[in-house]
């Protein structure tokens, strides 16, 4: 994805490998002769077939506050995307009405506005 002329900001997917419980993290693409979505992992270049009701998404310096890549659930039931704690709550992080948001009880937060702890991935 460019962003302001010739950066270009990175786009990473994670997701559940099929038939397993190992999450993969790369870049996510169709197989039109299989008929099914692959990741291709950022760092080794291996495929993985995934489940992409387990996907969520990392946009380029979206941090924790610990420096840790905190990715975002594309799914409505939030499934895939990290649970989140700051100092009162606990949360999913979710790509919900165009934006990057914490989704806890009733509420929602901007995942910007918080100091937000990734503690683990909503199942």
């Amino acid at each position: 994805v460019k962003i302001r002329g010739e950066r270009k900001m990175q786009v990473l997917f994670r997701a559940k490998e099929k038939n397993s419980n190992n999450y993969v993290i790369g870049y996510e693409y169709y197989n039109h002769i299989e008929d099914e979505y692959y990741i291709t992992h950022y760092v080794s270049g291996s495929n993985y077939k995934i489940d992409r009701t387990t996907r969520s998404i990392n946009i380029e310096d979206m941090l924790d506050s610990q420096g840790n890549k905190i990715f975002a659930s594309l799914q409505e039931d939030g499934k895939g995307g990290d649970i989140m704690q700051d100092d009162e709550y606990f949360g999913i992080a979710k790509y919900k009405d165009c934006q990057f948001v914490v989704e806890y009880e009733d509420c929602i937060d901007n995942i910007d506005n918080g100091n937000f702890e990734v503690i683990g991935i909503q199942q």
